[in-house]
């Protein structure tokens, strides 16, 4: 016993004290723990129980002296490996011990494991850690030192996870990351050559901010001292002995008492009012007060008036019960007074409750913002006034009046809303627990430079320059709300701001009785002077106001109200005719280019939103929202431009109104009118063409109440005698006619689709198609003529016509196709197995993804009529086609020898030949999708894609795709159409190594069916609030218009994942579609209105792998309780594979739940290992499952069977065991980096808008941006 040793494990009773490190799922400092925990045992000699264990040797020391001196301490080895893994249990935290124990596991196991849960871990720990590093900003630090100690952490754990920062980088970190007030020594730091290391950056900060702290303090007390002086100087006698007149004289502040310098006011300076004259203050000194009815009764009357005299015993009581304090204090305060302030008025005692008023627990009535001189910034509510929050704070408190704080989650900027002025609010403090916005007075006038007056009725905002008010609040309780009884006006005359009643009688074309007789009388041409060729615009504007103007024999409701159930507004009009001067954008960088030009006002365009504008310089219409106008002036009364709108308004029967109109020769002048030359060239007026000439061209042209007069002017005696007017000679008076030409109005040549069969034969184009589809069906011996018998299960035949188009929407070709109606088919008799298998959606992409990989070509093949190619096995009669009826055999019916468009069978009888005849020539059928198909011969390699008729074929070299082309043309009518550029209605870019899917145009026409053209984009496709629910009472009128959109944008998924989620809410509901549901349905819709130019990239990728993401919404569905998983799957850095769909049972639990979404991604990826096996791309390593319940990835690993877990046994054995072979492995995943989240729960914007990018889920790229 006297040789036992005690080994030096044993002696260690925390293992706190020499591992100070905890190391969590979440933290990224695993290697300096790892580092710390490795010298500990080395220190404390165990370290090799973190080494697999070998062996023990069998040589044994010769002597005793050599057993002595060699002998370790006698405490087994399990002791001591069960004493280290102790130490390993108590320096981890709690969720990754539930993770890694294990039961009968060594302390080697344990190290190895959670160096693989770290490990693998590293690329999604380094993302978040550089997020935060970026982020990172002194404002959420109480000191310097807390934050450049922060900064020094992030960048060691940077370092841990393999993503090093240099010391360069983390110095300019750190300056990027300061605050205004530091903006002078972070650029001296920046400046200095060379850059200083971290550690002096850090000193000088630290100085720097001790300096001003210091600063400060000198400040406050300076300033303390002169309040204290100040105040002794101000105060009231408390002495009550003290007489009235003495008080009195004290009001007078200043020198003397009537005299000299000062503020002061003498009781001999009063305005006198005669008797019973209330006490009113000049409106002129105070314009923006509004004063109460009983503003002579109340002390401000006497204040304002200079009639205050206060009495000699009345103090302002004091705010705070309390005892009067002793010494200097009580001559500042005085004592506690127990009266009020005056005689006249009583006010509410004043005390910590009222002072508290703000932070009370009750809720508030209102959602104004109340102004606060006292806070040091501006505060709100979370979810009340503003929208959303802009960044997530968590360092800061509120310090109120009681001492108690208040939580600080957010931090951000914003502007007031309208109608208030656009005043800038910075670094709003976010406070859940608020329950009174706060506007800081000091921080509202500092950041846009302003001054604020207070009154015992409100507060006044000023500008501080200029003097101007900008914002009047008014104000009756005991706070200063944010109100809008004043708002500052535009700046512009007071003759152009103010609107008459006039004014508004002409923008709305005189309405009344005689509207109508106003228009035959053209009111709007002849009130300004607009030339006859407007008159068409002048009838749109008239019939546009008379549909927005209320009726009387319709209840006092206009027409558009009872047609569209909405009430028209009457703010966008303005005088039809006036000058205006609409925003043109510049198409050149010029900041001289002018950016509007003189235009008169032609109306409200009936298909856009804006104003009709004519140019009168080039005498151009067009359309623009932004649009300056001035009512005053009217162009054309000034001059009568000539337009270039051909007008035949003097052929026969001669009109001699517009003849009165086109008389008004000359210009009219109008008072305050700008001169013409200021609206451009003045050409020559009509009437010059059109009247005789004048001897006196300047001389003006009489005017009667702006309209011309029919009766001829006397000739002057000094002029030329007038000729007689001169007659026109046309074709008609001398019996030549000229044939008449019919032209094709319509914006586009192509010939529409006919709706019978009689219309298309009657067209050339369409007659072509039909004849083409019908020679081909003859040569490819379709059809043999038999009798008809009464037996027989005759079908119809149709033709059906397309246009068929480029992928640039260009017309291709008339498409017309003989197919024959499989409705009337039988079962049993003329078909069988209808079925017809097509290649997936996913392995379309992954085999996409490894053509890129390895830089091969990929083409797209045609086969012309390929269901015609497929043998029939059963008898089936069809009717012979109508137009190409046979002569001789006209009461013959078909007797189809091969498939046609239209039968049931066709589909499968095409697959079945292609199949077959592919298979002979060296192609294998995949096992994992049959409609895969593969050729493997040496180096030689090629895949084939079939969905129907459309193939896709990708090879290792040109010559092996030219000899696999001479195949198959030789047996099909088919020709390869180049590389892969429009597939199942998807567009194929491909740009160097990447390739970009998108179905931009099928987006557009999702939106043009739902009627949404011009509808407002949202930033979502789906929002974060409840899910759907079902809503018997309020169910949608159209179910059909929701189903086609519905499966529209179920088929749009193929490339957008990013609208999974929000389609797979509405498909639930496509048997009963509410009108909830039919707003979702439009939400997406509008959400597409701004994406659907997005598509999938999918680019290079040298290594690849399986890793794939999945979460679960546990019981999110309202109806059934059932849980929403979603899963996506990455090749790679490409995205092939996604889902996003409702458990088939319900889940009790989350961890249940994420669970089965767990088996559900398990499965895929088990079929797509499979796929590239089949492929000759089988991977090696394994496949990484990232989930973010520890509870799930606890189930996924451990053996041992749980009473909990029994219902989803199935689910547990699977996935145990594809993760005992080896072939998946389970890792945890941060909740903010869970992909998944994507696809089973509405998301906020910011957080939507990150996953949607890590989908690859982007605008085109430059290069095809514009196609």
């Amino acid at each position: 016993m006297a040789n036992h040793k005690l080994h030096p494990a044993v002696t260690v009773s925390n293992i706190q004290t020499f591992v100070p490190i905890t190391l969590d799922n979440e933290a990224a400092d695993y290697n300096t723990w790892s580092e710390l925990f490795r010298i500990h045992c080395t220190a404390f000699l165990v370290a090799d129980h973190l080494e697999p264990r070998s062996p023990s040797p069998t040589a044994t020391p010769s002597t005793d002296k050599e057993k002595q001196s060699a002998s370790p301490p006698t405490d087994s080895w399990e002791r001591l490996d069960a004493i280290v893994l102790q130490w390993i249990y108590g320096t981890i935290s709690t969720g990754l011990l539930k993770t890694v124990i294990k039961k009968s596991t060594t302390a080697y196991d344990a190290w190895k494991a959670i160096e693989n849960l770290f490990q693998d871990n590293k690329a999604t720990r380094a993302l978040f850690l550089k997020q935060k590093f970026a982020n990172t900003r002194l404002e959420n630090f109480s000191s310097m030192h807390a934050y450049c100690q922060e900064i020094k952490v992030l960048a060691d754990q940077l370092n841990n996870v393999d993503a090093p920062v240099d010391e360069q980088d983390l110095v300019l970190q750190t300056i990027a990351g300061l605050t205004e007030q530091y903006e002078t020594v972070g650029t001296i730091l920046q400046n200095t050559k060379p850059l200083p290391s971290f550690f002096e950056a850090r000193s000088q900060l630290c100085m720097n901010e001790t300096t001003k702290a210091n600063q400060a303090l000198h400040s406050s007390q300076q300033a303390a001292t002169a309040l204290h002086v100040q105040s002794q100087t101000r105060s009231f006698s408390a002495n009550p002995n003290t007489t009235a007149s003495q008080n009195t004289s004290n009001t007078t502040r200043g020198r003397g008492r009537s005299r000299g310098r000062g503020r002061g006011y003498s009781s001999t300076s009063q305005p006198t009012r005669s008797k019973g004259q209330p006490n009113y203050p000049a409106q002129s000194q105070h314009p923006y007060i509004i004063f109460p009815n009983n503003w002579a009764t109340t002390q401000w009357a006497s204040l304002l008036n200079n009639t205050y005299n206060p009495q000699s015993n009345q103090t302002p009581p004091c705010p705070y019960p309390s005892t009067p304090r002793p010494n200097g204090s009580q001559r500042i305060l005085g004592p506690r007074p127990a009266q009020a302030h005056m005689a006249t008025y009583s006010p509410t005692p004043t005390d910590i409750a009222q002072a508290l008023y703000t932070l009370s627990m009750s809720q508030p009535s209102d959602l104004v913002a109340y102004m606060d001189t006292s806070a040091s910034g501006h505060m709100e509510q979370p979810g009340m006034t503003s929208p959303f929050i802009f960044n997530t704070c968590t360092n800061k408190q509120i310090i109120v009046g009681n001492g108690t704080t208040i939580p600080v989650i957010g931090q951000g900027n914003k502007t007031l809303p309208p109608p208030f002025p656009p005043l800038k609010l910075n670094n709003i403090l976010y406070a859940p627990n608020l329950i009174k916005n706060l506007i800081s007075v000091r921080r509202l006038t500092t950041d846009n430079l302003l001054s604020i007056e207070f009154d015992p009725f409100g507060f006044l905002v000023k500008d501080l320059k200029t003097k101007e008010p900008i914002l009047r609040c008014n104000s009756s309780g005991d706070l200063y709300p944010l109100t809008t009884n004043f708002i500052k006006p535009p700046s512009k005359p007071i003759a152009l701001a103010a609107v008459t009643q006039d004014r508004w009688h002409q923008r709305l074309g005189h309405p009344g009785k005689s509207l109508l007789h106003s228009l035959k009388s053209s009111s709007f041409i002849d009130f300004t002077s607009l030339p006859p060729s407007f008159w068409h615009h002048a009838l749109e504007t008239a019939t546009y106001l008379l549909n927005i103007l209320p009726k009387k024999t319709h209840k006092f409701l206009s027409p558009s109200t009872l047609l569209y159930n909405v009430l028209p507004t009457y703010t966008h009009l303005r005088m039809f005719g006036c000058l205006c001067y609409p925003t043109t954008p510049s198409t050149t960088i010029n900041k001289l280019t002018n950016r509007s030009k003189p235009c008169v006002f032609l109306g409200y365009p009936s298909n856009h939103r804006g104003y009709k504008c004519f140019d009168i310089s080039n005498n151009q219409i067009f359309i623009s929202r932004h649009v300056q106008f001035e009512e005053s002036i009217f162009p054309f009364s000034i001059q009568h431009s000539n337009t270039t709108l051909d007008y035949n308004f003097l052929s026969p029967p001669f009109n001699p109104l517009l003849w009165d109109n086109v008389r008004s020769s000359q210009p009219i002048s109008l008072p305050n009118a700008p001169h013409p030359a200021s609206l451009g060239p003045t050409p020559a007026p009509l009437a010059q063409t059109l009247s005789p000439p004048s001897a006196h061209p300047s001389d003006p042209a009489p005017n009667t109440q702006n309209l011309p007069q029919l009766s001829p002017q006397p000739t002057p005696p000094h002029s030329v005698p007038q000729q007689p007017p001169r007659t026109m000679r046309t074709r008609a008076m001398d019996g030549i006619t000229k044939p008449k030409q019919l032209f094709n109005l319509n914006t586009t040549s192509i010939v529409p689709i006919p709706k019978t069969p009689y219309l298309a034969l009657s067209t050339p184009e369409w007659y072509d198609a039909m004849q083409n589809e019908f020679s081909a069906l003859i040569k490819n011996e379709t059809w043999e003529l038999v009798p008809r018998r009464s037996d027989m299960n005759i079908i119809r035949s149709m033709w059906l016509f397309k246009h068929k188009f480029h992928f640039d929407g260009s017309l291709e070709r008339y498409k017309a196709r003989l197919v024959c109606d499989g409705r009337s088919q039988q079962v049993g008799v003329d078909c069988g197995d209808t079925f017809s298998p097509v290649v997936k959606p996913t392995t379309i992409r992954t085999v996409l993804t490894l053509a890129l990989s390895k830089s091969w070509p990929i083409h797209q093949l045609d086969v012309t009529n390929a269901f015609l190619h497929g043998h029939l096995q059963e008898t089936v009669y069809m009717h012979q086609p109508m137009g190409f009826r046979h002569r001789d055999y006209p009461d013959h019916v078909c007797r189809l020898k091969k498939s046609l468009y239209g039968l049931k069978q066709a589909p499968r009888a095409w697959y079945q030949r292609f199949t077959d005849f592919v298979l002979q020539h060296g192609f294998t059928q995949c096992k994992t999708d049959n409609s895969l198909f593969i050729y493997h011969h040496g180096h030689d390699v090629a895949y084939l894609l079939i969905y129907v008729d459309d193939i896709i074929l990708t090879t290792s070299s040109d010559q092996l795709r030219q000899q696999l082309m001479t195949i198959l043309a030789g047996e099909f009518a088919m020709k390869d159409l180049g590389p892969l550029s429009y597939f199942l209605g998807i567009s194929v870019t491909r740009t160097g190594d990447t390739l970009f899917l998108s179905q931009h145009a099928y987006a557009k026409d999702i939106i043009h069916r739902a009627g949404m053209d011009s509808c407002k984009p949202a930033a979502t496709p789906v929002d974060t609030q409840s899910k759907l629910a079902s809503e018997p009472d309020s169910l949608f009128d159209d179910p059909t218009t929701y189903r086609s959109l519905a499966g529209a944008l179920q088929y749009l998924t193929f490339t957008r994942p990013d609208i999974a989620y929000a389609v797979q809410q509405i498909c639930m509901h496509m048997h009963s579609p509410c009108m909830a549901h039919w707003n979702a349905l439009k939400r997406i819709i509008r959400y597409l209105q701004g994406t659907a130019d997005y598509g999938l990239h999918l680019r290079y990728s040298s290594a690849l792998s399986i890793r794939a993401y999945t979460d679960a919404d546990w019981a999110g569905c309202p109806d059934t309780r059932r849980s929403t998983s979603g899963y996506c799957v990455y090749l790679g850095d490409n995205l092939i594979s996604w889902s996003s769909k409702r458990q088939s049972t319900i889940s009790r639990s989350s961890a249940e739940a994420k669970y089965r979404g767990v088996s559900n991604v398990v499965a895929e990826i088990c079929w797509l290992r499979n796929l590239l096996l089949e492929l000759h791309r089988p991977l090696t390593k394994a496949s990484l499952v990232y989930c973010d319940n520890v509870s799930a990835i606890y189930l996924s690993g451990n053996p041992v069977q749980h009473q909990r877990t029994k219902h989803i046994e199935l689910d547990i054995h699977f996935v145990r065991e594809h993760v005992q072979k080896g072939l998946v492995r389970i890792l945890h995943m941060p909740s903010r980096f869970q992909i998944a989240d994507i696809f089973t729960k509405g998301l906020p914007r910011v957080l939507f808008d990150d996953f949607r990018s890590s989908l690859s889920i982007r605008s085109p790229p430059a290069s095809t941006a514009g196609v």
